[in-house]
């Protein structure tokens, strides 16, 4: 893409540990090696790449859901600001946060509501990353274990399923299995608060109440 060219907003999305956040940095190392990139780590940092943005910059939005909040975040408007100085945007979404805005918000919706949905399913250009690997894909990944440790170690770990491997996911289950009592109750409190939508760090005293109700009576 040239540095005059529209810019693009491209969402990954796929289930957790299937390779988003290695396919987008493997794509933007191959394709725009000398590009500028720009991680933020709050809206304001995009806000003011939006403002005088460098003729080849990459912004980079993994988790995108964390971005957006509402009219305080990732905004239509910004979002075309951006695409339109002819910076591409690459973000990133896991399945369960990306399915629901697969519908309109109604009348009822709030204006955050339907903001964060034009981002998310009219702006974005959607890349679906399945869980699972064609066998073309699997050939393709033989090929670059070849001169990539992590891909090798993964196929050795789960020959059909190497990413979760390499995002170290069988090590996580296996180290939460086998936590003593205490440890698994708050790791479980922790995974449910993160599905529930929990964005913020949990604070020890929230963890010591909540995870008194993973353990059993005897516990």
């Amino acid at each position: 893409m040239r540095p005059r060219e529209r810019g693009r907003l491209l969402l990954l999305v796929g289930e957790s540990s299937t390779g988003k956040t290695r396919c987008a940095f493997e794509a933007i190392r191959t394709l725009l090696p000398h590009w500028w990139l720009l991680q933020p780590d709050d809206v304001e940092q995009i806000r003011r790449a939006a403002a005088s943005p460098p003729a080849q910059l990459v912004v980079w939005l993994d988790e995108l859901q964390n971005h957006l909040l509402g009219t305080s975040g990732l905004t239509p408007d910004l979002a075309r600001r951006l695409t339109r100085s002819g910076v591409l945007l690459i973000a990133t979404m896991r399945e369960e946060y990306y399915r629901p805005y697969a519908r309109l918000p109604g009348p009822g919706g709030s204006r955050g509501e339907a903001a964060e949905w034009e981002v998310v399913r009219k702006l974005a250009t959607p890349i679906t990353i399945r869980a699972k690997l064609s066998v073309a894909e699997q050939g393709r990944v033989r090929a670059a274990a070849e001169h990539d440790g992590y891909l090798r170690a993964g196929l050795q770990i789960a020959p059909d399923d190497p990413f979760q491997a390499v995002a170290g996911v069988p090590l996580l289950i296996r180290h939460a299995d086998g936590a003593d009592p205490y440890a698994r109750a708050v790791l479980e409190a922790g995974v449910d608060a993160a599905r529930l939508g929990v964005l913020s760090p949990l604070s020890a005293e929230l963890l010591q109440q909540a995870a008194r109700g993973y353990g059993d009576e005897r516990q």
